[in-house]
C-alpha cells in the first residue's frame, strides 16, 4: 500500500530538444519561440489523483550540457520516474539516448522504476529519426515510447497523465511506501562523543 504522496520526475536529454519547452507547455500551456536553456536544475510541481487520494509529481528539468551531468545524477538518485526526451530532427539527440539510460541504469535498479522515450519536435518537417526507429530502440531497450511537439502541444498533457499512472501502478506493485526524500543535503548526525 502507497502512504507516500509525492513521487520525483527527471526529465533527460541532451540541450535544445525541448524539455524546457515541453515543461513550460505542460505548466502553462503556451509555448515560446525564445531558446530557453536550463542552467543546472528547475522544476516544478504537478498533481494527479489515484484511488481517491491526491498524489504530487515533482518535476526536475536537468540541464543537458556536459557540465551538469553531474546534477542529473543527483536528480536520478531520488526519481521514481523519467523522460529521456531526443529532438526527431537531430539525429545526434537520439545517438545519445543510450547514455542517459545507461545513467539511470548506473545510479538505480531501473526495474523499479519508470522510463519513457520521447521524441519531441514532430511538427518540425525532415525528420532525421523515424517513428519506427524510436519505437523499435524503445522496444529494445524495455521502455515505452511516445512522440510529443511542445509547439503545438501535440501528445504532452497525455504522456504526462500517462508517466503519473505508470508510476503509481509500479510503486504500488513493489509495495513501496516509504516516504521519499527530495533533492536536499543529508542531514549531519550529531555527535554522541564527550
Amino acid at each position: 500500500m502507497i502512504q507516500r504522496k509525492k513521487f520525483n520526475i527527471s526529465i533527460l536529454g541532451e540541450s535544445q530538444v525541448g524539455k524546457t519547452s515541453i515543461l513550460t507547455f505542460l505548466h502553462k500551456g503556451t509555448f515560446s519561440n525564445e531558446v530557453l536553456t536550463t542552467t543546472g536544475i528547475d522544476n516544478f510541481i504537478d498533481e494527479a489523483e489515484f484511488d481517491g487520494k491526491q498524489y504530487k509529481f515533482k518535476i526536475y528539468d536537468t540541464a543537458g550540457q556536459e557540465r551538469f551531468k553531474s546534477i542529473s545524477k543527483t536528480t536520478i538518485q531520488y526519481s521514481e520516474g523519467f523522460m529521456v526526451i531526443f529532438s526527431v530532427i537531430d539525429r545526434e539527440s537520439f545517438e545519445k539516448v543510450g547514455e542517459w539510460l545507461d545513467s539511470i541504469k548506473d545510479t538505480v535498479q531501473i526495474s523499479t522504476k519508470s522510463v519513457f522515450l520521447i521524441g519531441n519536435k514532430i511538427d518540425v518537417p525532415n525528420r532525421e529519426v523515424s517513428n519506427e526507429e524510436a519505437y523499435e530502440y524503445a522496444k529494445n531497450n524495455n521502455i515505452k515510447y511516445f512522440e510529443t511537439s511542445a509547439k503545438t502541444g501535440h501528445g504532452i498533457k497525455g504522456v504526462f497523465a500517462q508517466l503519473y499512472q505508470d508510476i503509481y501502478n509500479l510503486q504500488k506493485e513493489i509495495g513501496l511506501d516509504k516516504d521519499n526524500t527530495d533533492l536536499r543535503a543529508p542531514k549531519k548526525k550529531k555527535s554522541t562523543c564527550c
